[in-house]
């Protein structure tokens, strides 16, 4: 390459014509390269012969991208004016809509006090041990709607769960046993396990069930609920025991 040069001009006033003007060169960042035999998209080309074909493949495949490229900015360009026109339809459309009032509220459960709380949870307790599942949910439904301490509400959802159960409103049963996990003061949460694992049983579900009664055995080894998971376990898969997944 061949830097270009330029010298400088400076304005002298007429008086000082006679005198010699300093020189200076200047780089102009121009470079003058020897002739080439293509023109690549960087401005460069290629010095030897041997070069040019490959040089001009790279010149289609260049001039084909951007053809491309421009195709493809054109037809998202368009697509995007569409879309904004769509748009604007349907807020028009929406603003010409004449939407029906909303319906009244549902008329909300009424809200009983403490001892009022505990009386409907022991008639409702005593329902449920006398087999009449339909009052006991009535009851404790009204009872968990009053500021019942959180081993109260979480006993509640366990009866009302399993009057559900008993009423062959199995998921309906499912929905309140799972709540009962969430008031573990109530002491309640393996009781309300045990029966969610034999609704899942029942329900074909075998894979959630076993984790279930497996997950009792682990939380609580020694007690009547783990034997009672056990059980349920050899019922499902006979000669597998609940002891052997720790």
């Amino acid at each position: 390459m061949i830097p270009l040069l330029v010298h400088s001009q400076t304005t002298q006033p007429d008086s000082a014509k006679t005198e010699t003007a300093p020189r200076f060169l200047y780089d102009l960042g121009i470079s003058i390269e020897p002739k080439r035999e293509s023109v690549t998209p960087d401005g460069k080309g290629v010095a030897y012969q041997d070069w040019t074909a490959i040089q001009s493949q790279i010149d289609s495949l260049s001039s084909a991208f951007r053809m491309w490229r421009a195709q493809t900015e054109a037809a998202v360009k368009q697509l995007r004016t569409q879309i904004d026109s769509l748009a604007r339809i349907i807020d028009h459309q929406l603003a010409r809509e004449s939407f029906p009032p909303l319906p009244a509220p549902a008329t909300p459960l009424p809200v009983y006090s403490k001892s009022e709380g505990e009386e409907l949870f022991e008639k409702g307790l005593g329902a449920y041990r006398r087999g009449n599942y339909q009052i006991a949910v009535d009851y404790l439904m009204r009872a968990i709607n009053s500021p019942l301490s959180g081993a109260r509400t979480g006993e509640a959802f366990l009866y009302i769960g399993e009057s559900h159960i008993r009423l062959d409103n199995e998921l309906l049963g499912l929905a309140c046993l799972h709540r009962v996990a969430e008031y573990p003061m109530a002491g309640k949460t393996e009781e309300a396990l045990l029966s969610i694992g034999r609704i899942y049983a029942k329900m074909g579900q075998t894979k959630w069930a076993l984790e279930i009664f497996h997950r009792i055995i682990r939380r609580k080894p020694a007690s009547d609920l783990a034997r009672q998971a056990e059980k349920e376990i050899f019922r499902l898969h006979p000669g597998q025991s609940g002891k052997t997944e720790q």
